[in-house]
């Protein structure tokens, strides 16, 4: 049993069991690879009499799909997942799960940051680290090669309130179907995905308030949000054509009876950006 601190400054161990030789750049610190070494020991001997469930190793393409059914698919961020796994699998392609070290993921920083933002990059290294934990449990892998790995710095977002002027301008650019949604989300600082999975029965233009369910909230807790009286003129505006408030045909029916999905966030970009 061995561990050292290799040419890039990771620490990595070396060791043999029955007849097998296992190697692993792991971390940032000889206690991290003493630490991994010893958990991946145990996890060895526990297979060895019967203890545990032995790893089945599979390609990282498999296991990238594998946790997008499973996982992503639930997520809000889906979109975000689909992408960011896309390049890791190009990145990482004909890998076993068991091949991808601490130094695979500094090689792939390497690579996007020819093309993308350091905080980008991190978005992408943390969907990883979630992909290898979820591997672990799956029995896919004994240890996760993100853990240890540094991220790019961020500096703080900064939150900036739109002048008058500005939102003058913003509601001028914007399309008509868009105008109340965008006058509602000025008015009471509701969260896109809040709004736009919003149903008129929780609407009530009486009392002036939207109840916003826990399922489209971000702290998953129910809450109240008050309309004044320019955010109860923009929900008059709106027809009661579906449950859902704000929802556009579906392109797969062009039928007078077509039916209707959910708006996606995506429409508010043309106006912010024209404005």
């Amino acid at each position: 049993m061995n561990v050292k601190k290799t040419d890039s400054g990771k620490w990595a161990y070396d060791f043999w069991f029955n007849g097998k030789r296992y190697i692993r750049v792991v971390g940032e610190s000889k206690e991290q690879a003493e630490g991994a070494m010893a958990v991946h020991r145990k996890r060895l001997i526990d297979e060895k009499h019967g203890l545990a469930s032995p790893i089945i190793d599979i390609r990282f393409d498999d296991l990238a799909e594998e946790y997008y059914r499973k996982v992503s698919a639930a997520k809000r961020s889906w979109r975000r997942d689909r992408l960011s796994l896309d390049h890791l699998k190009r990145f990482f392609r004909g890998k076993k799960v068991s091949e991808i070290t601490s130094k695979s993921v500094d090689d792939y920083k390497e690579l996007r940051l020819r093309d993308v933002s350091g905080p980008t990059i991190n978005r992408e290294i943390g969907l990883l680290s979630n992909v290898f934990t979820t591997a672990i449990r799956w029995k896919h892998t004994v240890s996760n090669p993100v853990k240890g790995v540094a991220r790019y710095e961020e500096s703080e977002p900064t939150e900036r309130i739109l002048q008058p002027d500005e939102e003058e301008r913003l509601l001028a650019a914007a399309p008509s179907h868009l105008k109340p949604i965008l006058t509602i989300l000025l008015n009471t600082g509701m969260r896109r995905n809040e709004l736009l999975s919003l149903r008129w029965k929780n609407v009530n233009l009486t009392a002036g308030q939207l109840t916003i369910q826990k399922t489209n909230s971000k702290s998953k807790r129910m809450h109240l949000v008050p309309l004044n009286h320019a955010a109860v003129a923009a929900m008059q505006s709106i027809p009661r054509s579906h449950d859902l408030v704000f929802c556009v045909l579906s392109r797969e029916n062009t039928r007078k009876n077509r039916p209707k999905i959910p708006m996606s966030p995506r429409v508010f970009f043309p106006s912010a950006f024209a404005a």
